[in-house]
């Protein structure tokens, strides 16, 4: 802004010869005039938003109000919300680490305890396709697992449960994790997955979209049904598909209907008989 300044003032009182020299102390005082008239052109639209009096100064309550207000009034605070729970994270506690009622810790704990899954290597083989590795393909199948590893520890934890590192895990959590392991043995690997998608389009080294992996989890967990058990099942609940239309393909807008929810829920409580 300086040097912005000061090129105006040089651009309107350009240099003078020598022969002008000699006058310049007479016009000393109407060039200073001149100078200040500039200088306030240039900075009156910038700062008369402000509305400010150069002659006068805030008392000493108004400086204590202001005060008061940057110390109680102006608190940032960013809110972090995880499946459901909101949690409030002030500043301060970003910069401290602090703990609070509703603070970064419990969001940091609460975060943790989710089953969280993305690309793996290294896993047997899926079917014909020698593929031992989901990198670059995988996404949707990893992201429908999360989202039924979540149901799975809702419904048998509750949402209340965290983990946590000073005492041994839980044995149901252990439990969850083996459905998701990366074998036909396991109940929710890619491998099983993707054999009950194959109506659907699902493949190995294949992406696939949101609906048709709706549609494979749907027939995974029908075949999943058939264990005597009830209890003892790896998917105790039911799938229930919201689509906008009838095959899904076209999108819309879904609604969900409790009345189809709980005649779903209804169904497959009951045993095949």
């Amino acid at each position: 802004m300086k040097g912005f300044c000061e090129k105006a003032v040089a651009s309107k009182f350009s240099c003078k010869t020598k022969s002008d020299s000699s006058n310049s102390e007479p016009q000393s005082s109407d060039t200073k005039l001149s100078k200040v008239s500039l200088w306030s052109s240039v900075f009156a639209s910038a700062f008369s938003v402000f509305e400010t009096n150069s002659e006068s100064s805030p008392s000493a309550s108004e400086k204590k109000a202001i005060d008061n207000s940057r110390n109680n009034g102006w608190t940032t605070a960013v809110r972090r919300v995880v499946t459901g729970l909101c949690y409030k994270i002030s500043q301060e506690e970003s910069s401290n680490h602090a703990s609070s009622s509703n603070g970064l810790a419990e969001f940091e704990q609460d975060f943790s305890s989710r089953i969280l899954m993305t690309y793996r290597k290294g896993f047997e083989a899926i079917g014909d396709s020698k593929l031992t590795s989901d990198v670059n393909w995988g996404c949707m199948l990893r992201s429908s697992q999360m989202l039924v590893a979540q149901a799975l520890l809702l419904h048998r934890m509750g949402r209340s449960w965290r983990k946590t590192s000073h005492k041994p895990m839980d044995q149901d959590y252990i439990e969850i994790l083996h459905h998701f392991g990366d074998s036909k043995a396991s109940a929710f690997s890619i491998h099983n997955i993707l054999q009950a998608g194959k109506a659907y389009g699902l493949a190995a080294g294949s992406w696939v979209g949101p609906y048709a992996m709706c549609r494979s989890w749907e027939t995974l967990a029908r075949s999943k049904r058939e264990e005597t058990d009830l209890e003892c099942q790896s998917l105790p609940m039911a799938i229930y598909i919201v689509s906008g239309d009838e095959d899904g393909e076209r999108g819309g807008a879904p609604v969900v209907y409790i009345e189809e929810a709980s005649r779903h829920c209804l169904e497959f409580s009951k045993r095949p008989g």
